[in-house]
């Protein structure tokens, strides 16, 4: 979990000083068109939500294996009968 963090947080700092970069070399004819909030809402929202995607990606696959792992110790426990709360 923290290397996808980790990795997430490296990914919003690059959308970040991409957009910062961008937004400093933008012509006073193009400032005209892009808000100071739409800069700011690429910044902001848009790179949290990039963050976000990796840890949730993760979870992807662990999800299984958690479920997996349950079923066999519920299965340890209750025997064949656990099958059918999965089955419904």
């Amino acid at each position: 979990f923290f290397q996808c963090y980790r990795s997430g947080l490296r990914i919003r700092t690059a959308v970040v000083m991409a957009v910062y970069r961008k937004a400093l070399v933008l012509k006073s004819s193009e400032r005209q068109t892009r808000s100071v909030g739409e800069i700011t809402n690429l910044i902001s929202i848009d790179a949290q939500a990039m963050q976000d995607l990796t840890t949730y990606l993760h979870a992807i696959w662990y999800s299984f294996l958690q479920i997996g792992l349950a079923l066999y110790f519920l299965f340890q426990q209750l025997g064949p009968s656990c099958l059918g709360g999965v089955i419904v």
